[in-house]
């Protein structure tokens, strides 16, 4: 989770003001940089259940890790744009299929009682590598600098490789369908019934990615120290990794799961607005909030679906909502780009709590939903 989400996608917001300078990117072709790779993860993932009955999940683990590492390599490397742009793609690929084959595994050698914790402590790679982003970031701003992170990815994606080598030799029996689990209540409705949940999840998805992938070009162009920077990335991480905890806590509580998914948006947006306030202190406060919704809000829509439906149900409908975020992540790099490009790069952070703000309002309408469903 840390090298296929935090460093593939976050840790490339961290370094774009260096990698823009070397490659001349405007924000425009930096957004669509961002978004191709999260388009790469998006079909990577829609292909991998289909995959997995093939290869096994694995040698498909294998495999995505592999594609990783080659894909980081090629990022790393790159002395053009359209470089860039084919090793972020085999990064999001790579990633896409890989992590559905890693979960999968995990949940079938996990007992239902112990997936919730599970599930918190993987989602909270990505604060760890926000974490390391941030305090290797000085040293990666360099004029070509931002190469070596890069390398290391591909190096550590092929040491993950390596690791699970040993699995996809034993051939791998695990099912497509092992990460399918009861829900606790069985809600329905039909597809409308889920339309505000889904919508929530678009909004959070166009938000987020809009915020990190221009949060550290935003902090650079306002004439904020590389410290403070690299700082705020620090505490981005650890707040993603407390709200990972937080999540585990709320949804063990039946009255407050409820507002679980508002909350985390709202936080989104309060913290999106704060990093536009000049000044040491905001951004490092705007990393709080955003960073407390920033792995929970996945977390909680998963969980909101397994408490929801049924087992026949709960592929189809998860499927829905993966490709609700997937569809506001290609969104949110370019029309954030566009904007800055036009308005300034204070217009991203405008952008980005209005999305967030959009979103906590679908949540809310969503928890009303589900409460007369529930009643019903």
């Amino acid at each position: 989770m840390a090298l296929d989400i935090g460093v593939a996608r976050l840790t490339y917001g961290a370094v774009l003001p260096g990698l823009s300078r070397d490659l001349h990117l405007s924000f425009t072709s930096a957004g669509v940089l961002s978004a191709v790779n999260l388009a790469g993860y998006l079909i990577g993932t829609l292909m991998a259940p289909r995959l997995g009955t093939v290869l096994g999940m694995p040698r498909l683990a294998f495999a995505g890790h592999l594609v990783v590492a080659v894909g980081a390599a090629l990022t790393g490397l790159a002395i053009e744009p359209i470089g860039l742009g084919v090793g972020r793609v085999l990064m999001g690929l790579g990633a896409g299929v890989g992590l559905v084959a890693l979960f999968v595994m995990v949940f079938a050698a996990t007992a239902s009682h112990a997936r919730p914790l599970v599930s918190t402590v993987i989602w909270s790679g990505i604060g760890l590598a926000l974490v390391l982003t941030g305090i290797l970031l000085p040293h990666a701003l360099g004029v070509g600098e931002w190469r070596y992170a890069f390398l290391l990815a591909a190096a550590v994606g092929v040491a993950i490789s390596a690791g699970l080598w040993r699995a996809a030799g034993s051939g791998g029996t695990v099912s497509s369908q092992s990460n399918v689990v009861a829900g606790d209540v069985v809600a329905g409705g039909g597809t409308l019934r889920w339309a505000p949940l889904f919508a929530a999840y678009f909004m959070f998805g166009v938000a987020y990615i809009a915020y990190s992938t221009f949060a550290g070009a935003r902090l650079a162009s306002s004439g904020a120290p590389i410290a403070i920077i690299a700082m705020s990335w620090v505490v981005l991480g650890a707040a993603t990794i407390a709200g990972c905890a937080l999540t585990a806590l709320v949804l063990s509580s039946i009255v407050i799961r409820k507002l679980a998914l508002g909350g985390a948006l709202l936080c989104g947006a309060v913290g999106a607005l704060l990093v536009g306030f000049q000044g040491t202190f905001y951004p490092l406060l705007a990393s709080v909030f955003v960073g407390l919704g920033l792995a929970s809000t996945p977390a909680i829509v998963t969980a909101y679906v397994r408490q929801r439906t049924d087992d026949a149900a709960y592929a189809r409908l998860f499927s829905l909502a993966t490709a609700s975020l997937g569809v506001g992540q290609l969104l949110g790099p370019v029309l954030g780009g566009v904007l800055a490009d036009r308005y300034g790069s204070s217009a991203i952070t405008i952008f980005a709590a209005t999305c967030y703000a959009v979103g906590t309002v679908f949540a809310l309408v969503d928890a009303a939903t589900d409460r007369r469903a529930v009643r019903s």
